[in-house]
């Protein structure tokens, strides 16, 4: 199975590690999935100020500060070329 294949590799994730994010995700527990994405499974974990986050929850936080973020894979290609139009 990949999980076993990824024990003792010291994976980072963004500033997480493994360990932490299946911490935080309490090993990937069913209550603390969120739904589905493109790349598969999306879950929410605690921060250690026990803050909840998802994906999405920061996709949002970005958007409110004026970030273009895509809402899907299929609507990356979109994206970009909005971003680029946009700088001239």
């Amino acid at each position: 199975m990949f999980l076993t294949e990824l024990k003792g590799l010291d994976l980072q994730a963004g500033l997480l590690t493994l360990k932490q994010i299946k911490a935080a995700t309490k090993n990937f527990g069913p209550d603390k999935k969120v739904g589905e994405g493109d790349f598969g499974s999306v879950y929410k974990g605690a921060k250690s100020g026990r803050e909840m986050e998802s994906v999405q929850a920061k996709n949002q936080a970005l958007r409110d500060v004026g970030a273009m973020v895509p809402t899907s894979y299929e609507s990356f290609e979109g994206t970009i070329k909005e971003a680029f139009e946009n700088l001239f």
